[in-house]
């Protein structure tokens, strides 16, 4: 809790005494991000993971601890807007999503990709970690393997098991530890080297054969993966090594208005101002062609009769010279009539020449999910028509990111 952190205290001069009360400091490495009406998400930092469904009160907590200080000074300080417990909730709040900090204790929190629980969902995936094993298993034995952000070491296993000569990887966030255990349980005789920190400033003895990564996001952009894995490939990686996955491709369908579930995007937002009394006209003006994109993933296929379009690749990167458009046009041909709502978007994950690993809705679930974009007013389309869809990777505080910018049908 923000009012009793269970951590001790480190050497650090910015500490606080150890009876003196706690302070708290808002992560200076935060990004906030305006994404629906009186809606933010967040990051704490690069290795965080995307934090959904904040509103206005967390940001104006968030705040109060621009500079250290205590629980209590931010209660006072937020005493015309808030109770002090509705403070301290909210604390709490960012103190899990780590976007608010202990000031002067050894470890913050073991947060984001750092909680094991993170990685369990990982670890299920059947889909996620089979394919990866197969692209491993033909690639890696006999060779040196570098990891990037190896999490909790399941792949850096599957590479000691498959015979790779060594395999030395790194990894910035607590989760390390857990990689270390899994290491000496399953991979004892093969030569691992284990790094904790910043890739960037990290490289192996020597260059290696095959690097391995797996640092894509619900959105394949949103952990700055083109950056992370280009910076790697050029020193890690042996020239004529092999990079795997060698790349990704990226997929659309629209969808109709869903037979049961939430009202489109506009009526909720009609509610809204009639809720509160407040014209949220500004906030549907910011929102490209009526669209905007929705934080949380979705993991229900979508039934035949939603599906307006068929799938439709729109662009591929690859990964060994990444030319990634700016803003992209492409075609997608209704198949029946309907009223376009939403438009979701995935990836395939190219893992080497033929083993393609997909996170989209008409095959096996993975933990990603896919991406939804949803419009405030739907489009009304006749079978026949074609949707002209444009879309564009967005450069953010924290990497790139998928948007779709605009929409018509004709």
């Amino acid at each position: 809790m923000v009012s009793d952190p269970t951590t001790e205290a480190s050497g650090n001069a910015d500490a606080a005494p150890i009876n003196a009360p706690f302070r708290f400091r808002a992560a200076r490495a935060a990004v906030f991000q305006l994404e629906g009406p009186d809606r933010f998400t967040a990051r704490g930092s690069v290795s965080s993971p995307l934090v959904t469904n904040l509103n206005p009160d967390h940001l104006r907590v968030f705040a109060a601890f621009g500079e250290p200080t205590t629980l209590a000074r931010a209660q006072e300080e937020l005493y015309d807007w808030y109770e002090p417990e509705e403070v301290q909730r909210l604390g709490d709040e960012l103190l899990e999503n780590d976007l608010l900090h202990v000031v002067g204790l050894d470890r913050c929190l073991a947060d984001g990709f750092g909680k094991v629980d993170a990685h369990f969902p990982m670890v299920a995936d059947v889909a996620r970690v089979d394919g990866y094993a197969a692209a491993i298993s033909r690639h890696v034995r006999g060779k040196d393997v570098a990891e990037l952000g190896c999490g909790s070491g399941i792949l850096t296993v599957l590479a000691a098991l498959a015979g790779a000569r060594s395999v030395w990887a790194v990894e910035e966030t607590d989760i390390i530890e857990a990689a270390r255990g899994l290491v000496a349980a399953n991979a004892p005789h093969v030569p691992i080297s284990l790094v904790r920190g910043e890739a960037c400033d990290h490289e192996p003895p020597r260059t290696v054969d095959v690097l391995v990564h797996e640092i894509f996001g619900l959105d394949p952009f949103d952990e700055g993966v083109l950056g992370a894995i280009a910076d790697a490939r050029a020193r890690w990686l042996k020239p004529g090594g092999r990079l795997l996955p060698t790349g990704f491709s990226v997929w659309a369908m629209a969808l109709d208005e869903p037979a049961e579930g939430p009202l489109p995007a506009g009526v909720r937002l009609t509610a809204l101002e009639d809720r509160w009394s407040i014209d949220l006209g500004p906030l549907r003006e910011l929102a490209t062609d009526g669209l905007f994109v929705h934080p949380s993933p979705l993991y229900a296929e979508p039934p035949d009769r939603e599906r307006i379009t068929a799938p439709t690749k729109l662009f591929y990167v690859d990964l060994t010279d990444p030319q990634v458009p700016s803003v992209l046009s492409c075609q997608l041909p209704v198949r029946s009539d309907g009223a376009v709502s939403r438009i979701i978007t995935w990836f395939d994950i190219q893992l080497d020449e033929t083993l393609v690993l997909s996170t989209g809705p008409l095959g096996p679930h993975t933990h990603w999910g896919w991406q939804l974009h949803e419009r405030l007013e739907s489009l009304p389309v006749k079978a026949g028509q074609t949707l002209h869809l444009e879309v564009m990777v967005d450069i953010e505080d924290t990497g790139e990111s998928l948007r779709v910018r605009s929409l018509r049908a004709e």
